[in-house]
């Protein structure tokens, strides 16, 4: 639902103790906080290590608090990412939601509080999946004899904005 990159100053280190998430209906509002369950950050260090929150099985729309203890290095950055199931069957396709972040942490030497502005993250449309199949060429007509290994079709499953998993295929043969 989100994604920010956060960067330490060049004097001294920082440890992240805080991300508080608002949530924005920005599209209509059939898709807003309520629709959000098991929302959780993952921060991504500059070497490539990661920490993650603990989940909050439900959000509202301003002051969602998230605890995390992370150092992240003086000169450094890291991403933080956010995440987050998506329940179905209110929200009307094409509505969105934005979400605006803000850090809040302990300069380590210093002992100094910390926080960013409130910055704005991606927009993020609803829109239901879906799955077609076309064919995507026809085998060339021919005589084949006993035991021979033929094309009998070929075809094409086209997702979109969704990913799906084809677990089986049944498949009939007319008569000649």
């Amino acid at each position: 639902l989100g994604s920010w990159n956060l960067s330490a100053g060049s004097t001294e280190d920082l440890t992240v103790n805080t991300l508080s998430v608002d949530i924005t209906s920005v599209t209509n509002a059939t898709f807003s906080a309520a629709d959000l369950t098991n929302v959780w950050f993952k921060f991504i260090r500059a070497d490539g290590t990661s920490v993650v929150t603990n989940p909050l099985a439900t959000v509202s729309d301003t002051a969602n608090t998230f605890s995390l203890t992370t150092n992240l290095p003086k000169g450094t950055s890291g991403t933080i990412e956010m995440y987050a199931n998506i329940l179905s069957g209110n929200i009307t396709a094409a509505d969105s939601v934005k979400t605006t972040l803000t850090v809040t942490g302990t300069s380590a030497v210093s002992g100094t509080s910390v926080s960013t502005s409130a910055v704005d993250g991606q927009t993020t449309t609803y829109n239901t999946g879906s799955l077609s199949i076309s064919e995507s060429g026809s085998p060339v007509n021919r005589a084949v004899s006993g035991n021979q290994e033929v094309i009998a079709g070929q075809f094409k499953f086209i997702a979109t904005n969704d990913s799906f998993t084809v677990n089986e295929i049944d498949v009939s043969v007319g008569s000649a």
